[in-house]
Parts: C-alpha cells; sequence; structure tokens
C-alpha cells in the first residue's frame, strides 16, 4: 500500500493495478458508495496524466435542472471531439437529451481525438434518472479510440446495470476499493500507529472496509489509543442515509432492522403485500450501502447501517418495536431458528410468544449473553394469564424443565396457577385431559421416589385421553442421568423391591408417553449388577436395554447404557469391546446435536470415562455448567469429589461428602452414601487420619454388606487397603471379612482390566493421530532418549527429530517431554 498526498489517499496495490488499467479502455464505470474513495482515486490518476500532458475533462454532476447539466456535458464533449461536427443545434434547447435524441445518438458515436483524452463524470448517480437508456448505451460504446470515459456514481440504475455485464465497460465495485485486515495495518503504520492484527480484524468486520470509516477509526486511535467500533462513521452513515430518506422509506428499512441478509423470501413476509415489496426494491436500489447479491435475490446490509437501524428502533415508541420484534421472530420461528425467534420475543418482553417455542431442546444454551434458562424462568414469572390460558399445555412444559433444572419454589408457584388455569377451561373433555397432563408433571416432583410417581401417573392415566401432548417419548425426564439407580429410592430397605417399583412406575409413564422410558427397567437391574460386581451380567443386560430403548428411539437410556458397558469394558480389559462402545458414545454424541440434554450426558460421560481410567489431564476442573440437572446431581457430585481427590484437597472433599453422604442417607439413597462414605475413608486415610477413616469404612460396610453393593469399595480399594492391616482394627472388621475379601479378589481384576484398557487407550490414540515415523519417536523420547540418541538411532537429523517432536506435542496436546513420558507410562 502506498501513500499519496494525504494521509486519508491509500490504494491496495491490487487497486492500483486496476487503476492504472483505466487508461488502457475505452470505458470504465466506477460504482462504490459515498466514503470509499472513487473520486479521491481517479482525481489522484488524473493528476498524474495531467502532469504528463494528457487531457482531462471533469464535469461534477451537481443538483440541477436538466438543462443546466446537459449545456456544461456538451459544452465538455465539443472540447474534446476533434471529428468538426456541429454541436449548435444543441443551443438553447431546454430538454435536448428527449427533444434531440438522434442528434446525440450520432456525436456519440461520430466523436474523434486527436491525442489521449479522459472525460471523466462524476456523481452520475445524481443524473440517471433522466437519461434515456439508448443514449446511455450510446455513452458508454462512444467512437473515440483515444477517448477514454470514466463514469463515477455512488450507484446505478438496475434499468443500466442489467446490459452492463454484458457491454465492453472496465468496471471497479465496492469489493475493489474495500480495505481488509492487512490494509488497514499499513494504512496505520503509514500514520506512524501501530495496531495488532485482532484489531486490523475487529476494524475490518466492523467497517467492512469502508475507506472513510476506516479513516474515522483511526483518527479515533489515535486520540484514544484503542479500536472504538462506533461513533463518527455511525454519524457518518447517518447523515449518508437517514437524513435523506423519507417518512415512509424509513418505515420500510425498518422492517428489516436486526437482518444483515435480506432474501425476497423475507422481504416478502415483513411486508407482506407485493406493492410495498416494490417499494422496498426501490429503495434498496436507492441505497448505496445495501448490497445486491445472488442474482439480485439477496441483499446485503452494511453492517454500520445496521446499527444505525438498531438505534433508530430504539427511538421508537415500546409499541412500535413490539410489534416489529414478534414480527421478526415469527419469521425465525418459522425458518426453524427457535434460538433467534426466542431472543426476538424475549428482547421486548413478549412472553405470551415464548410460550409458542418448544424450549426443552435450548434449555443449555445461550442467546446473545443470556441464558435460555434465565428466559425461561422469566416467562414463568411474567407471562399473562390470557396467554396462559391458551397455552397450558406450554405451561406445563416450562413447569417440567423448571422442576428439571431444579427450581421447585417457581415450578410449585408455576404449577398451582396452571391448575387455576385448568378450571377456566369451558370444554369438560379439554379440562379433563389437561388435568390429567398437570398430574403427569406434577408427579415429577416427587422424583426420585418411583412408588409416589406411580400413584400420580395412575391418575394421569385416568383423565388422560389418548396420548400425553406434554410429555412424549423423547421426553424420558425420570430416566434422564446416567447411572439413576443411585438416585432412586422407595422407601424400601431392598434394592431389588425398589427396581419392581420403578418398573411399574416405568410401565405406566411408557403408556402415556408412547414409549418413553422405555429399556429403561432393564438397565436399571444392569446398574444394579454393576454395583454388585457381577460384570458379565452388568453388560448382557445394558446390552439388552440398549436394544429396547433403540427400538422406541429413547437415545439418552441408550447412551446411558453404554455407559454402563463402558465401565464393565474397562473392569474386565475388554479393550475390542471398549473402543467399540466408545465409538458409538462418541457417534451419539455427533448425532445429539439438537438435543441439549443429549449433547450435556455425553460430554459428562466422557468425564466420568476420563475419571475411571486415571486420565486426569483430560478432566475440566470446572462444571460443564452452573445450573445442573437434578438427575446429574448425584454423579455431579461424585465428579467433583474425585477431582479433589485426585488434586489432593482432602480436607475440602471430606467437609462437602460428609454433608453429601448424610443427606444421601436420610432421604434412603443408601447405595449413593456408601460411595460418599468410600470416598470419605481414602481422604482420611490420605491424610494418616486412620481412626476417622475407620468410622467411614465402617458406615459404608453396615449399609452396603446386605445388598452386596461392592463397586464403591473396589473402585477406592487403593485409597484404603491398608488400613484393613492395622492390628488395632481386625476385631472391628472381622464381622465384614467375607465381604472384604470379595472386594479384594475383585479390586485386583479390576486393576488388572484397567490398566490393559489405559495401555491400549494409549496405542489407540497414538495409532490414530501419529504417523509411524512420528510413533517411533514418541516411543524413544518416552523413554528418556535425547534428540541426538533418537537422531542417530533412526537414522534421522536433530533438526527433523525436533519438527517431529513439535507435531506429536500438538497432536497429543501435551506442551512438554515429561507429560510425553507420562503419557507413555499411564
Amino acid at each position: 500500500m502506498r501513500k499519496v498526498n494525504s494521509p486519508v489517499h491509500y490504494y491496495s496495490d491490487d487497486l492500483t493495478k486496476k487503476l492504472n488499467h483505466v487508461a488502457e479502455v475505452r470505458t470504465t464505470l466506477i460504482e462504490a458508495p459515498l466514503g470509499y474513495g472513487k473520486t479521491t482515486a481517479i482525481k489522484d490518476l488524473m493528476q498524474s496524466k495531467e502532469a504528463q500532458g494528457i487531457r482531462v475533462e471533469w464535469i461534477a454532476v451537481a443538483e440541477e435542472p436538466e438543462g443546466a447539466f446537459c449545456n456544461r456535458f456538451f459544452s465538455a464533449l465539443k472540447r474534446v471531439d476533434e471529428s468538426g461536427a456541429d454541436y449548435s443545434e444543441l443551443d438553447g434547447i431546454e430538454n435536448p437529451l428527449n427533444q434531440c435524441r438522434g442528434k446525440i445518438l450520432d456525436l456519440l458515436s461520430g466523436i474523434r481525438c486527436e491525442r489521449e483524452t479522459f472525460l471523466v463524470i462524476d456523481q452520475m448517480e445524481l443524473i440517471q434518472e433522466y437519461i434515456p437508456e439508448e443514449i446511455f448505451r450510446a455513452l458508454i460504446a462512444h467512437g473515440g479510440d483515444k477517448l477514454h470515459l470514466v463514469l463515477i456514481t455512488d450507484r446505478m440504475f438496475h434499468a443500466y446495470a442489467a446490459f452492463l455485464g454484458n457491454a465492453e465497460v472496465y468496471q471497479l465495485r465496492t469489493k475493489d476499493f474495500c480495505l481488509d485486515a492487512a490494509d488497514i495495518i499499513k494504512f496505520y503504520r503509514s500514520n506512524d500507529l501501530q495496531i495488532e492484527a485482532e484489531e486490523a480484524v475487529s476494524i475490518a468486520e466492523y467497517t467492512q472496509g469502508w475507506a472513510v470509516a476506516v479513516y474515522l477509526q483511526m483518527l479515533s486511535y489515535k486520540k484514544t489509543g484503542r479500536v472504538q467500533n462506533y461513533g463518527a462513521a455511525a454519524l457518518l452513515m447517518e447523515n449518508q442515509v437517514w437524513d435523506r430518506l423519507n417518512e415512509t422509506e424509513r418505515e420500510i428499512l425498518l422492517l428489516f432492522a436486526g437482518f444483515r441478509q435480506v432474501t425476497l423470501k423475507l422481504a416478502l413476509f415483513m411486508t407482506e403485500n407485493i406493492t410495498t415489496l416494490d417499494k422496498m426494491r426501490t429503495l434498496f436500489e436507492k441505497i448505496p450501502f445495501v448490497t445486491k447479491t445472488d442474482g439480485g435475490r439477496k441483499f446485503e446490509i452494511h453492517q454500520i447501517l445496521c446499527e444505525l437501524l438498531e438505534e433508530k428502533m430504539q427511538e421508537k415508541e415500546a409499541s412500535y418495536r413490539r410489534s416489529l420484534s414478534i414480527k421478526r421472530g415469527d419469521w425465525y420461528l418459522a425458518e426453524g431458528d427457535e434460538l433467534e425467534a426466542l431472543w426476538q420475543y424475549y428482547s421486548n418482553q413478549c412472553y405470551g410468544h415464548i410460550l409458542k417455542i418448544d424450549l426443552g431442546s435450548l434449555v443449555f444454551q445461550n442467546v446473545h449473553g443470556v441464558s435460555v434458562l434465565q428466559i425461561i424462568e422469566e416467562t414463568a414469572m411474567n407471562y399473562a394469564p390470557a396467554d396462559g390460558k391458551r397455552e397450558i399445555i406450554s405451561l406445563l412444559r416450562i413447569a417440567r424443565i423448571l422442576v428439571f433444572m431444579g427450581n421447585r419454589p417457581l415450578y410449585r408457584s408455576m404449577m398451582e396457577q396452571i391448575k387455576t388455569l385448568i378450571e377456566c377451561q369451558e370444554s369438560a373433555d379439554t379440562k379433563r385431559h389437561l388435568q390429567g397432563e398437570w398430574h403427569l408433571i406434577y408427579a415429577l416432583s416427587y422424583f426420585p421416589r418411583p412408588d409416589r410417581m406411580q400413584k400420580e401417573y395412575l391418575e394421569a392415566g385416568n383423565l388422560i385421553a389418548g396420548r400425553s401432548k406434554v410429555m412424549t417419548a423423547k421426553d424420558s425426564f425420570l430416566f434422564g442421568g446416567p447411572l439413576q439407580i443411585l438416585d432412586l429410592h422407595a422407601g424400601s430397605e431392598n434394592l431389588d423391591e425398589m427396581i419392581d417399583l420403578a418398573e411399574n412406575c416405568i410401565s405406566v409413564y411408557s403408556g402415556l408417553t408412547g414409549g418413553g422410558g422405555r429399556g429403561m427397567e432393564t438397565l436399571l437391574r444392569a446398574e444394579l449388577a454393576l454395583m454388585r460386581g457381577t460384570f458379565d451380567e452388568a453388560s448382557i443386560l445394558a446390552y439388552k436395554a440398549g436394544f429396547q430403548a433403540k427400538e422406541a428411539d429413547q437415545k439418552g437410556i441408550m447412551l446411558n447404557a453404554e455407559f454402563v458397558i463402558l465401565i464393565c469394558m474397562v473392569c474386565m480389559g475388554d479393550e475390542e469391546g471398549f473402543h467399540k462402545t466408545y465409538e458409538r458414545v462418541l457417534k451419539a454424541k455427533e448425532d445429539a446435536k439438537n438435543s441439549a440434554e443429549l449433547q450435556y450426558a455425553a460430554q459428562f460421560i466422557e468425564g466420568c470415562l476420563a475419571l475411571s481410567l486415571d486420565r486426569h489431564a483430560a478432566i475440566s476442573f470446572d462444571r460443564p455448567q452452573e445450573r445442573v440437572p437434578v438427575t446429574f446431581l448425584s454423579m455431579q457430585h461424585f465428579r467433583d469429589f474425585m477431582i479433589l481427590y485426585y488434586k489432593k484437597e482432602y480436607l475440602q472433599l471430606i467437609g462437602s461428602a460428609q454433608l453429601a453422604a448424610s443427606r444421601a442417607q436420610e432421604h434412603g439413597k443408601r447405595m449413593l452414601a456408601v460411595i460418599y462414605r468410600c470416598i470419605i475413608t481414602a481422604a482420611y486415610n490420605r491424610i494418616g487420619n486412620w481412626k476417622l477413616a475407620a468410622e467411614q469404612l465402617l458406615m459404608a460396610l453396615e449399609m452396603a454388606e446386605k445388598e452386596r453393593i461392592l463397586f464403591p469399595f473396589v473402585s477406592m480399594w487403593g485409597g484404603f487397603s491398608e488400613l484393613l492391616d492395622r492390628e488395632e482394627l481386625v476385631e472391628e472388621f472381622h464381622k465384614y471379612h467375607e465381604f472384604l475379601d470379595h472386594a479384594k479378589e475383585l479390586s485386583k481384576v479390576i486393576l488388572k482390566g484397567r490398566k490393559q484398557i489405559q495401555k491400549e487407550e494409549v496405542q489407540y490414540q497414538v495409532a490414530s493421530v501419529l504417523a509411524k515415523r512420528e510413533q517411533d519417536i514418541a516411543q524413544l523420547a518416552a523413554k528418556g532418549h535425547s534428540n541426538l540418541q533418537i537422531a542417530e538411532e533412526l537414522y534421522l537429523s536433530v533438526n527433523t527429530v525436533k519438527m517431529h517432536l513439535k507435531s506429536i506435542f500438538r497432536k497429543l496436546e501435551i506442551e512438554k517431554r515429561s507429560e510425553l513420558s507420562k503419557f507413555f507410562q499411564q
């Protein structure tokens, strides 16, 4: 990029080449909005030509009568035309373009220049409307071999633009004058300013290369020392566009506030009739900062113009903004973009319209920096009774989300409101059905007590005609989290009896929802088998549960069944089964792009798997979400406790796990309490407090022995096994020696299986991401070989070894050699 005369005049190398080409063609059309530097560029070019003795005639069009322009135009034409043609016939005629059309066509075709000449017509957009098309055609196809005609305009009328593509006209468009990030960096440097590449990209994206906007940003940067993507550029856009529109044109333009791209389909939706659509097309032709693309089927609105329209919208009355926000939301909803539709409704508190959206799949997402869950909760508190009466099904779906995400106070309040709205229904059949739907959702408040939930499901079944409209097969609320058996309890002392109750509950629920929960009863039995350490039985039941769930398209249950199988494969050291199952989990994650709940579950399972394989570096120490669904809480706590254990933050772990264990025991979640107390035992043992460790272990054994809950002891065996060898504790643990002996033998099996999987995992990962040469180098580096030793052994140069190691670190997502050694020692 080079500097010309003034700090404002900057042209990229590519533009400079294109400008130089103007002197090689008969006619050039330059079309770009105001502020892109097109007139300045041609002036600089013409000055250089005049310095070479070349003749230049410049006509700057103004807002003037047609006759005044014609007099100036034909006077200039007469000065450059050396053919001897008689121009006197045009003198004194008020409208020569129409009255003397034939004469003008003859003059334009007969132009002759003895020496090289440039004729420039600037701001041609001001005269296009009264130049007949045939004269415009003759103008660009003039007969002067040494005459270079240059037409400069902010925009071309579509009538002319239609044939320009086939005419012999050299054209420079907006994109030729745009400044990209690299240009902007050079622009700033020429003014002794240094900016980062990210700042240049920010400016380029905001201005879209609009040269005058870039210049204004640079002036601001000189004063403040930072990039400010607002201010003077927006004011300039307001002056050049908004202030020049009449009230009707402004109203039409505001219809498209919030849209960067306008298709004809969108335009018709927003304008609602052909007449307004035609006015919009004319308006977009008039505004140079709206670019026609895709053969005229789309219009792209300049970023700064978009921001200006958003500002003008805020100046309108609330009722006007609300009506347009609803219309935009309806458009996005019709196009399937529920998230953007939600934002349009929410931004103007259109809570009644939010009820039209199925919010279940959006609950974990954010829109424009606001969590969807926050929007759901605000909607639950602010919807109008009239809207609620019409959308009771939607209200019940929101209530389901609230209890799912643990907001029980708002859930209870909303359920009371819904109950009142149902009573106001005029149709007895409708009221009866909605009462059934209410009981279906109310059952969720009893989670995790399947005995109590079953009563509500039975009541719902007596009232609902056909199947539920609130909860369908895809809405398996109760059965959303992994290892659900840890949460379920029914006041029974017998785990098998509890599962029988859960099975009855699932059966009723499945009938009401068209297959919801299918396969979960088998999965619960698989989870119980896993907890009892019978891994063969657990994997067989989990496979069966997955098959049953697949038949009913219960993706969540299928995913959780795969999780149980993965744990079994790790415990048994079945590397082939592990990899096949893990690939299915990854595929399920890929297939779950449209399901927030399944995405959450898949992400959670990956984290738990990393824990089970001691791949601590792969575990994020942050919670995946600020708000955890109630069906994931137990596993979330387990995950958090294990992270604290691996970080050796034992005191914090003991405090948190003690409280969780007490609560679990209090609520009858005995299996969960056993797991937590095993973790606490290991933590106390690590800090050397064997007395408290023994106390916790005895409490866990008392709850676990009767039901043969072995897995927690087996999983944490390495954390407290030496505790059992202390002489002073032998008598205390003698009562449980058979149970503990079984756990000890099983722990050996699991440790062997886990090490085998860890080894295979490393080999699998290395083979899948590293080339053969990289694998050889990685293995040697992991053994402690220096770069020189590796180079000598593999007949490579040291530089080649360094290059390969850099690639290996990147592919394995590690940073240094010591991590590579740990990686291969897993």
